[in-house]
């Protein structure tokens, strides 16, 4: 049994707030940073979930058009977090900030990846999602796969 890819997408959670350039107050300020915060870890959230979807399929093949569909996915959370979310995440929550900092690292390997993909002759989920998770890792220098030595290298993360 084959790994559908087709139905998986990503969506943005439907209560997403959208922030507000005039802020009147300190506490106006302070509810703002709190729901951008609150906003990333839906995303975040929603990332995680599919990500797993993913993973459930775990060793099964994967035509190189349904991992580059993937890619697209992952991209688009990626950017969403990075670009919508950094001016919050990086003054005010440090776990928060973490996650975009493996992000911003995730970004990266994402913008390469379809390179990587015909290097390495990714073929498989299983392939794909330890590419994944040596830079979606909390300690991805310690990370111990040839791929992500590699990659690490390439992408001069030291």
């Amino acid at each position: 049994m084959k790994l559908d890819l087709d139905n998986i997408s990503y969506q943005r959670p439907d209560n997403s707030s959208e922030m507000s350039d005039s802020i009147s107050s300190p506490n106006d300020r302070a509810l703002s940073i709190n729901e951008g915060i609150k906003e990333f870890r839906r995303e975040y959230s929603a990332f995680l979930s599919l990500r797993n979807r993913v993973m459930a399929g775990n060793g099964k093949s994967l035509s190189p058009e349904k991992i580059s569909s993937y890619i697209v996915e992952l991209e688009k959370i990626a950017l969403t977090h990075f670009s919508t979310q950094e001016p919050f995440i990086h003054q005010y929550d440090r776990q928060a900030k973490a996650h975009l900092h493996d992000h911003e690292i995730l970004l990266s390997m994402i913008k390469n990846l379809e390179v990587n993909q015909k290097v390495f002759q990714l073929d498989s989920s299983d392939e794909l999602l330890e590419l994944i998770d040596a830079f979606n890792n909390e300690h991805y220098k310690k990370y111990d796969h040839p791929l992500s030595k590699i990659l690490l290298k390439q992408l001069s993360i030291s």
